[in-house]
């Protein structure tokens, strides 16, 4: 979070990391509590990035994307929809690992999915969220 002026460190809106700008809360935190650990401690922490992760909801329907949601269909994906139930889940995966996802309806193992997602876990370990 150090920026090339000398004991100046930046965080959220300000910084672009990795050729990302994030503009969104939960990298703009997590950001600034590596400046600011990195502003008592030179060097103790580096920043490798936030999961894209966004999160809504709005008179009883939830929506949560996290990752890459592969809007150009070059990926692998596995796809689940419930017209009843008004749910439809989309699972991106790139060599066996969950990389992406649309959860609408129902986002049971919101948690544990953008884990498997953050440590490149295996699609299988989390498969059974998108059934």
């Amino acid at each position: 979070m150090k920026t090339s002026v000398e004991n100046i460190y930046g965080a959220g809106d300000a910084i672009e990391h990795d050729g990302r700008l994030y503009g969104i809360w939960p990298p703009a935190k997590e950001q600034g509590e590596i400046a600011g650990e990195n502003m008592v401690k030179p060097g103790s922490k580096e920043y490798k990035g936030t999961l894209f992760s966004h999160k809504l909801k709005v008179v009883g329907i939830d929506l949560v994307s996290m990752g890459d949601i592969d809007t150009d269909g070059k990926l692998q994906s596995e796809v689940h929809k419930d017209e009843k139930t008004f749910v439809y889940k989309k699972a991106v995966i790139s060599d066996g690992k969950l990389t992406g996802c649309i959860m609408l309806g129902n986002i049971d193992g919101e948690k544990q999915v953008a884990r498997a997602i953050s440590t490149g876990s295996s699609f299988e370990e989390v498969k059974n969220f998108f059934e």
